[in-house]
């Protein structure tokens, strides 16, 4: 069976007996997992004793499967404030696999910060071995969400991000203007924010209207690399004029999976990950051959991260 090893880390401006709290209590969990918030309704239960050695939770659901988390080893901050976690991760649904789970804690800035390392070793069933690295980059990106919005609920005390899973409609021809960009997943949602303030300048500049729907149109995106192309701008009639330094994305009349999402752009992977999983549940393959998109409603430059509203949309067959 092939082996599937992944390790992403963050810093969370927090000191690391606060941090530690977090991690090992999967009474938190909820509030922070990058795999519950796809399905909210699913069956999530925990032990007694869900911050102690052998505590555990346990999910079930149609859209994120079954399975299990155990903690095995905790050790909590020593004298100079070193702390790991060591959980056990098995999954009955898609299909049954076992995996090590461990929390590395290492102070930082003095102890008013903690480095975290987040590492998963384990291996996939044998019939999966072709998408060791897609896997990996998948779980990669899992792990960063996750990591960010625990440094959010630590650092601020809320994650200000809520999907809403609308389902698949009929979407009409559309045609976005604006500038091309390139960037990496990780990133996504800082680029976008600074190719919309500069796609809002530019028309400023042309003296054309900025009042209509803004959207970011996603042309190629490599899982393995993590490189994203994709063009931010406006939602525009087709007799519109427009410069010819501006990018124009045409966006056919197509069956769309279209999630809703609240709150600030760092967390919009979220209702992505939320849009594929249930396209996965219900057997529905996305469309790649065109591009999905996004779309943002009011003026993102006036809105404040948590009242902001975008919409996911794939393509689907």
């Amino acid at each position: 069976m092939p082996a599937m090893n992944v390790s992403r880390s963050i810093q969370i401006k927090s000191d690391p007996q606060t941090v530690y709290r977090t991690f090992s209590d999967f009474g938190t969990w909820p509030d922070w997992s990058p795999w519950l918030l796809a399905e909210p309704q699913a069956e999530v239960n925990f032990s007694d004793r869900p911050d102690q050695v052998g505590g555990s939770y346990r999910w079930d659901g149609a859209v994120v499967g079954a399975g299990s988390m155990t903690h095995r080893q905790l050790n909590p901050p020593d004298a100079a404030g070193m702390a790991s976690i060591q959980d056990e991760l098995c999954f009955t649904r898609p299909w049954k696999s076992t995996s090590s789970v461990r929390f590395q804690l290492t102070p930082a800035d003095a102890g008013q910060a903690t480095d975290v390392r987040w590492e998963m070793n384990g291996k996939l069933p044998w019939f999966l071995f072709w998408m060791k690295s897609m896997m990996e980059s998948l779980v990669g990106m899992d792990y960063d969400r996750g990591l960010r919005m625990a440094k959010a609920l630590i650092e601020t005390g809320s994650v200000d991000s809520e999907t809403d899973v609308v389902g698949i409609e009929h979407l009409p021809h559309q045609r976005v203007v604006g500038l091309a960009a390139k960037t990496t997943l990780p990133n996504i949602g800082v680029s976008v924010s600074q190719t919309l303030t500069q796609t809002l300048k530019v028309f400023q500049e042309a003296s054309l209207p900025c009042g209509g729907q803004w959207a970011s149109v996603y042309h190629d995106l490599c899982l393995k690399t993590g490189r994203v192309s994709y063009t931010c701008g406006m939602i525009v009639s087709d007799t519109m004029e427009t410069p010819s330094t501006l990018n124009q994305a045409d966006l056919p009349g197509c069956e769309a999976m279209h999630v809703k999402h609240t709150g600030s752009y760092e967390f919009l992977g979220n209702a992505w990950f939320a849009a594929y999983q249930h396209l996965q549940a219900g057997k529905r393959k996305p469309n790649r051959k065109l591009s999905a998109w996004e779309v943002y409603e009011g003026d993102p430059a006036e809105l404040a991260p948590e009242e902001r509203i975008t919409h996911v949309y794939i393509p689907v067959k």
